[in-house]
């Protein structure tokens, strides 16, 4: 079963999906979030057409693990997908994950100028990666 990791902004979401055995995570193309109307259903139709069974979506918690504004949006469109969607859909911390992202790339001599859809990815595959190690660990 493929898992979808969602890295959610307010002008793109960055996403990832696993392969079929939930070992490794591959960034995949950034979704536009426009008006933001129809994302929830764009985002359950795109888990829908990787057939995946769980979508992660990245909750950005304070480093205090308060909720800010932008942990509540992120709340309220998991809430939206799981009307779209049978998929198990979890909120899961996304806390230094883009900054793991950009470390990856500077590492790999990508520069990040003007390429913040590729972090946004990046980020989301970072944020199921750890998502995946974690569930293998235990």
């Amino acid at each position: 079963m493929r898992i979808l990791a969602i890295d959610p902004g307010t002008a793109r979401c960055g996403l990832a999906v696993s392969d079929p055995l939930g070992i490794i995570a591959t960034p995949l193309e950034f979704l536009s979030v426009g008006d933001g109307a129809d994302l929830a259903e764009r985002l359950a139709a795109k888990a829908g057409e990787l057939e995946a069974g769980t979508i992660l979506v990245g909750h950005p918690l304070s480093m205090d693990g308060s909720s800010g504004p932008r942990a509540r949006a992120c709340a309220e469109l998991a809430d939206r997908i799981r009307g779209f969607t049978d998929a198990e859909v979890m909120l899961v911390d996304e806390r230094l994950s883009t900054v793991e992202a950009s470390n990856r790339l500077h590492e790999a001599g990508h520069t990040t100028r003007g390429q913040k859809g590729r972090i946004d990815s990046a980020a989301a595959a970072v944020l199921l990666q750890w998502w995946l190690d974690s569930r293998s660990a235990s």
